[in-house]
């Protein structure tokens, strides 16, 4: 039987609509998601002996640790430090080329997660390195509450530089009160802005002190180029912050940090709400800050026992950038 003008109509429209369909269902089959990228970059590229080369890694790992090496291309690296990555999984840190490196060598610095790296472009050695005493002189007798990156700051060298010449400090970490440091002649500093740029947009849950480490500049001088931020604990999601120069002279670091609950907090023993309640601070109740920790946590003490609360819900006084950071 021969079909009717009605049917040959609705298997057309049929057809049509199948057809429609296919792409839509194609298009909602799963692809596979594409490798993040890594990369490293470094500033400058060519300079002489004991020159700061800015170093800006990124594709690292949400909240990784980063080992940050410097060496001789072709060969193994002569120092290695470890850093932390942000949320994007990007970081920023320094590293020196040796005082001893010849002219026309090249140097490369590597960033390693677990077993993936990547690896700079190649830093060219010209001319010879312009040195000054640094303001620490020859060397440096630790006092009680020192940490490494203090001592680097306060003798306006760098960490690595600082390591280099003491090879007899095997654990960065480990100081001791009446260890005597060897202090590196200070290299002229840097001139390059800020990694973050001459400006950054407040994100939600950034803090003054984060920014400050983010863009390797210290707090003071940030607040000193804001002078429109009143209260550095009260800054707003889309707030425009002007950063200054790296080289931007840092203030001493603070005898004290504190903070004030603003709310009932939670002691925890480590740097996460997903872990045990030690106690409750009540809210009005100012405690002192030890360390500071990752994803804006603070490390207190509260009469006989110390942890983590997040610092977000207290009020602090003080330069708590300037604290060691401590990661758990």
């Amino acid at each position: 039987m021969a079909p009717t003008k009605r049917t040959l109509i609705v298997l057309f429209l049929a057809a049509a609509l199948l057809l429609l369909l296919v792409p839509v269902a194609l298009a909602d089959v799963p692809q596979a998601p594409m490798a993040s990228t890594r990369g490293i970059s470094i500033s400058p590229t060519v300079g002489p002996p004991s020159s700061i080369i800015q170093v800006h890694a990124w594709g690292m790992g949400r909240f990784a640790t980063v080992s940050v090496s410097i060496g001789r291309q072709g060969a193994a690296p002569i120092h290695t430090h470890t850093v932390g990555a942000n949320e994007e999984g990007q970081t920023w840190t320094t590293v020196t080329v040796p005082h001893n490196a010849e002219p026309g060598s090249l140097w490369v610095v590597t960033a390693r997660v677990g077993s993936d790296q990547v690896t700079s472009e190649p830093f060219r050695v010209e001319g010879t390195a312009p040195h000054h005493p640094s303001p620490c002189g020859p060397t440096y007798v630790v006092r009680r509450g020192d940490w490494l990156t203090q001592i680097a700051r306060t003798c306006q060298v760098s960490v690595s530089a600082l390591l280099q010449a003491n090879p007899q400090i095997t654990n960065p970490n480990l100081l001791f009160p009446g260890q005597v440091l060897t202090i590196p002649a200070v290299s002229v500093p840097p001139t390059h802005p800020s990694p973050c740029g001459p400006t950054y947009v407040v994100r939600r849950g950034d803090w003054m002190a984060l920014i400050a480490r983010t863009c390797q500049v210290s707090l003071s001088a940030l607040l000193q180029a804001n002078p429109q931020v009143t209260d550095p604990n009260r800054i707003f999601a889309g707030q425009v912050l002007n950063i200054p120069p790296v080289d931007a002279p840092p203030a001493p670091p603070p005898s004290e940090v504190t903070a004030t609950m603003r709310f009932n907090v939670n002691l925890r023993p480590r740097p996460t709400t997903a872990t045990t309640i030690i106690r409750t601070i009540p809210v009005g109740t100012t405690v002192r800050v030890l360390a500071r920790g990752p994803d804006g946590w603070i490390y207190v003490r509260h009469f006989d026992r110390e942890g983590w609360v997040a610092g977000w819900l207290t009020t602090i006084h003080g330069d708590v950038g300037a604290l060691p950071f401590r990661p758990s």
